[in-house]
């Protein structure tokens, strides 16, 4: 949804403001202006709650599969203990560099970079 709205446009020192969607550009009140504003703030605020919940859910979605997995691959406990483990412990160690990073960057520039890389390595 964010991508359908663009970029505010300020028209020179006055608070006029155009905004432009779809390649129109529209002249909007102050009102307008506002309720737009919280749109997209609520976009970035959505995305961030989709990629926490599927975070979480990838990491919890494992330790339920551990029966099927050893059935099918024929893996054991301490191997899929280890991987598992293995996993967590990527996820614990990028922790203090992605805030720090957030910190000096900006946490939704951090946030959509991960995003990108994850999307990139999970493309073939």
């Amino acid at each position: 949804m964010a991508a359908a709205w663009a970029a505010w446009v300020a028209w020179g020192r006055s608070d006029r403001r155009v905004f432009v969607y779809h390649g129109r550009s529209v002249a909007v009140s102050s009102v307008s202006r506002r309720w737009l504003t919280r749109l997209r703030t609520l976009d970035v605020l959505a995305l961030t709650a989709l990629l926490w919940f599927l975070a979480k859910f990838l990491r919890y979605a494992f330790p339920p599969l551990f029966g099927t997995l050893q059935t099918v691959y024929g893996a054991s406990n301490t191997e899929l203990g280890l991987t598992f483990s293995a996993l967590m412990g990527g996820y614990a160690v990028r922790q203090f560099p992605s805030g720090a990073l957030a910190d000096r960057s900006g946490t939704v520039r951090v946030i959509v970079g991960g995003a990108v890389a994850a999307a990139l390595a999970l493309t073939d």
